[in-house]
């Protein structure tokens, strides 16, 4: 018998199908925002859940304040809550670039920015041990954010606190990844010494 609180139980639920969105090529089943594009596979999975939340949604706005990293230019908003006020940027794959400009939105923007990552295992920094596949560490992080938006839907948590939480995860990515390279340098110049044996004279 199936677990109805497995995460891909839940997800199933959410999405119709078990499946990580970011991993959808079924372009044509994609729900479509304001403009009556489609939305991409990430934005999709986060409309899904919005609305089986009841949380009403805009998708696509520009955002008042003009991006340091985008030219100087408006930037656009992936979802907005108008409720709570607050904007939702979803996140996959983070670049050095794509983290400074996360930083800024949640940092300086003047914006409540709720930074939502669905492609991403590394997302959560240290995950349960009973965790091994790549697709069960996402399918966790995507399933801890939706019960995130969940809690801010019942008063739990305040758009503060999403905002709050974006900013120590975008840290603690940086902290992970420099001590992963740290790791992996000291790695390669240990090796060289697993065959050496000792000889004294």
């Amino acid at each position: 018998m199936k677990d109805p609180n497995n995460d891909s139980e839940i997800l199933k639920r959410i999405t119709g199908c078990g499946k990580l969105c970011s991993s959808c090529t079924k372009k044509d089943l994609r729900w479509k925002g304001r403009t009556g594009k489609a939305f991409s596979s990430s934005e999709c999975v986060v409309a899904h859940a919005l609305a089986k939340l009841g949380m009403e949604y805009k998708d696509h706005l520009e955002m008042d304040a003009l991006c340091a990293f985008n030219a100087g230019s408006e930037r656009e908003s992936d979802f907005y809550l108008p409720e709570y006020d607050l904007y939702i940027e979803i996140k996959g794959a983070m670049t050095h670039y794509e983290y400074n400009k996360l930083m800024w939105l949640v940092e300086e923007s003047g914006e409540k920015v709720y930074v939502l990552v669905d492609d991403n295992e590394d997302w959560n920094g240290l995950h349960d041990a009973r965790l091994e596949t790549a697709a069960e560490k996402k399918r966790y992080v995507l399933i801890k954010q939706i019960k995130e938006l969940m809690a801010l839907k019942k008063g739990i948590l305040k758009a503060d606190d999403l905002v709050e939480l974006s900013k120590l995860r975008l840290r603690e990515y940086v902290i992970t990844r420099s001590a992963d390279n740290i790791r992996w340098s000291k790695k390669i110049i240990e090796q060289k010494c697993d065959d050496v044996e000792l000889e004294f004279g």
